[in-house]
């Protein structure tokens, strides 16, 4: 967002923008978060660039539903014709056929949460919306339209949720709090999830993606900081374990 102006600040220059998201690629951070409304759409057609030639490197999550007008928030608009409306701009300026996931950037009292939900899997069975790879590995029997873009220790060990994966490549989901980490370090500030926070999250992700692999209880011992594995087990084989 930062890389394009969304309140009417400056704008980055583009080529060192394009060249930071590749280098992020490149580096295995393939989660590339945009919404239709920053920068007017300039986000998008920026990370459009970004990947061209790399869309199969790249996770591509779009926000929508918020109007902006000359820098002021206006409102939202939810509507399911808004919202199919609003992904075939994207997709046109992201210079892809399909979105990995499409998600609203906060919900409106007015418009039934099922009309927007339904509408999203109306979108991902018209093949605008590729559900085939989950951001994260997840419980298989939940069947129904799931996101995640701020993870708490809670969600995780209710839902099982591990690390993302793309192409193989497994990504570690700590790069979703650098952005505050690093605006707390310029600007000063404490951060809303510090290290000891993200560390908990971290092990409550771990510790549930154990226990619905194993299908038992998984114990911490404080002392040492680690999880408690029984005599043969192979927790890291446990996790990455497609079963």
């Amino acid at each position: 967002m930062r890389m394009s102006s969304l309140w009417g600040g400056p704008v980055n220059e583009e080529n060192e923008s394009i060249a930071t998201i590749q280098s992020a690629i490149d580096a295995g951070i393939n989660f590339l978060n945009t919404g239709d409304f920053y920068g007017h759409g300039h986000n998008e057609l920026l990370v459009g660039k970004a990947i061209k030639g790399r869309r199969n490197n790249a996770f591509i999550s779009v926000k929508f539903g918020a109007i902006f007008y000359g820098g002021q928030f206006l409102g939202l608009d939810l509507r399911p014709t808004a919202i199919k409306n609003f992904i075939n701009y994207s997709l046109v300026r992201l210079g892809i056929d399909t979105i990995d996931l499409y998600q609203p950037c906060r919900l409106d009292d007015s418009v039934p949460v099922e009309d927007v939900i339904g509408t999203v899997a109306d979108l991902i069975k018209e093949g605008r919306i590729e559900a085939g790879v989950p951001i994260y590995q997840y419980d298989p029997a939940v069947n129904g339209t799931d996101a995640v873009t701020s993870a708490t220790s809670k969600y995780f060990a209710n839902k099982g949720l591990l690390w993302t994966y793309r192409d193989g490549k497994r990504v570690d989901s700590t790069f979703l709090h650098l952005r505050e980490w690093l605006s707390c370090i310029r600007n000063g500030g404490t951060p809303s999830c510090s290290i000891k926070e993200g560390f908990e999250e971290a092990i409550s992700a771990h510790m549930g993606g154990l226990s619905y692999k194993l299908g038992r209880r998984i114990d911490w011992d404080r002392s040492t900081e680690r999880i408690i594995a029984k005599p043969g087990e192979d927790l890291d084989a446990a996790l990455l374990a497609n079963k």
